[in-house]
C-alpha cells in the first residue's frame, strides 16, 4: 500500500513568488514548474490567505505567496546587474 505524502497541498493551493521581481501569474497553481530553481515553502495556505489587521508589524498583505524561489526569466541575472539598476531608477 502506498503512502499518501501529507505535505502535499491540494491542487491549486501553491501560490509561488519571485524573488527577484514582481510576477503573480504563478499564484494558485496545482504543482512548481521545473524551470524555476531554489523554491522553498515559506508559510502555509492558510497563513497566506489569512487577513492582516491594520498596525500588525509581524505579517504584511504583501506576503501572499506561500513558496518563493527564482522564476526562468530572473535565474540567469547575476546579484549585481542591468536589470537591478533599470529598476531602482524608477523610484
Amino acid at each position: 500500500m502506498a503512502m499518501k505524502n501529507k505535505s502535499r497541498l491540494p491542487p491549486g493551493r501553491i501560490r509561488l513568488a519571485c524573488r527577484r521581481c514582481d510576477r503573480d501569474d504563478h499564484d494558485m497553481i496545482a504543482k512548481i514548474p521545473a524551470d524555476w530553481s531554489d523554491v522553498e515553502r515559506v508559510q502555509t495556505y492558510r497563513e497566506s490567505i489569512a487577513d492582516v489587521a491594520p498596525g500588525d508589524i509581524e505579517h504584511s498583505i504583501l506576503d501572499w505567496f506561500t513558496h518563493v524561489g527564482c522564476c526562468p526569466a530572473c535565474r540567469h541575472l547575476a546579484p549585481s546587474t542591468k536589470h537591478d539598476e533599470d529598476y531602482d531608477e524608477g523610484f
